[in-house]
């Protein structure tokens, strides 16, 4: 290969593919990862391989040592800085996978600089920072609309869906149905509600100290054959949300809390906001 990348070029090309490993390792992984972690992590990759590059320039004999360091230390911290804490067993399998993705990214990146013009463009310098830039730009918003849609498809695929909470510590799971007709939201929060039997809860929630600590209020809502009225909230830790055994929605929540059955033949225990998966 001749020619020179200026290093700005490089640091981008870096950036941009280490963004898009982890975010298809993450959702090859069903789990979610924040955007501000995803592009945390990338910029650290990005960083260390411009260094690499300058420190081989004028050491090459510590080329081994630093690539070991690349594909072990480098690629755990990327990780561990996109996602949550985890532990040794899903590390090595979210490394693993990364590793997948990263060996199917570099031939396909080895495709296109050897059999397209971009390859002599970049070399040349006809493709800078700029085009680079606003090229990611539209495939992240490309990515986000084929993402959205194929989410909600999927969601929307199967009516019912397996649903975990997490309050104090504690995890309760139940079957839900996700509902476009529940379009409830927090007036004081904008989130979205979810809707909850009130025996779902009773394990958990005994008085009204535990309601208190969950910031227990009443928000309006309005149903059929019922004009207005009000309903029981509390915000939960966080939950979960999964089609089959694929996790498709995972944050903080409101749950609305309702005495009595939400159908007439007991199948599901929640109403899910189906707004969730727009946002």
């Amino acid at each position: 290969m001749q020619g020179r990348i200026y290093l700005d070029v490089f640091f981008v090309i870096n950036f941009i593919m280490d963004y898009i490993v982890l975010s298809v390792t993450f959702s090859i992984l069903g789990e979610q990862s924040k955007i501000w972690r995803r592009l945390l992590a990338a910029f650290m990759g990005g960083i260390w391989a411009v260094l690499v590059v300058i420190v081989m320039k004028y050491h090459g004999q510590w080329k081994i040592l630093l690539n070991a360091a690349t594909y072990t230390v480098i690629t755990v911290l990327m990780l561990m800085i996109a996602g949550e804490r985890r532990d040794v067993k899903k590390l090595l399998r979210a490394y693993s996978t990364m590793f997948v993705c990263a060996v199917c990214l570099a031939g396909i990146c080895y495709a296109v600089w050897y059999h397209t013009a971009v390859g002599y463009m970049l070399v040349t310098g006809q493709l800078g920072v700029v085009q680079i830039g606003a090229g990611c730009i539209c495939f992240c918003l490309i990515k986000s609309a084929v993402k959205k849609f194929l989410r909600v498809r999927r969601s929307f695929g199967s009516d019912l869906c397996k649903v975990e909470l997490t309050i104090e510590k504690s995890h309760i799971q139940f079957l839900g149905l996700i509902d476009t007709g529940n379009v409830l939201k927090d007036p004081y929060t904008g989130k979205n509600v979810h809707i909850v039997r009130s025996d779902i809860l009773s394990g958990i929630l005994r008085n009204k100290d535990d309601y208190a600590k969950r910031h227990y209020r009443l928000v309006p809502f309005h149903s059929v054959g019922k004009e207005a009225g009000l309903i029981p909230v509390i915000d939960v830790e966080c939950m979960k949300v999964f089609d089959c055994r694929r996790m498709i929605f995972k944050d903080e929540a409101v749950i609305g809390i309702y005495d009595g059955m939400l159908s007439g033949t007991s199948s599901y225990d929640a109403l899910i906001n189906a707004a969730v998966f727009r946002n």
